[in-house]
């Protein structure tokens, strides 16, 4: 069985380098109960390529495998014949 690895290519260059990019944020935000202002911190995680610098999310990357397990699937099923026996020829 062969062994098959796509990598996740960078769209503007074809580029396959990323580095991890954070964003760190608060949010804040008010409930009913208090007059308190509430927050929750944030982490935002991108990755950027190391050519061009166009940045992905984790979602972009997830998607793109999605799109590469489907199109291996796909050749899989059509390079598969159905005819798998070999035909015997009675005398």
């Amino acid at each position: 069985m062969e062994e098959l690895q796509d990598y996740f290519k960078c769209n503007g260059c074809g580029n396959t380098k990323f580095r991890p990019v954070y964003s760190f944020s608060l949010r804040f935000y008010s409930v009913n109960f208090s007059d308190n202002l509430i927050y929750d911190e944030a982490v935002d995680e991108n990755y950027e390529c190391t050519n061009c610098h166009k940045t992905y999310s984790k979602q972009d990357i997830k998607a793109k495998f999605a799109d590469y397990r489907r199109l291996r699937s796909n050749k899989k099923e059509t390079s598969t014949s159905y005819n798998q026996f070999p035909v015997i020829n009675s005398l």
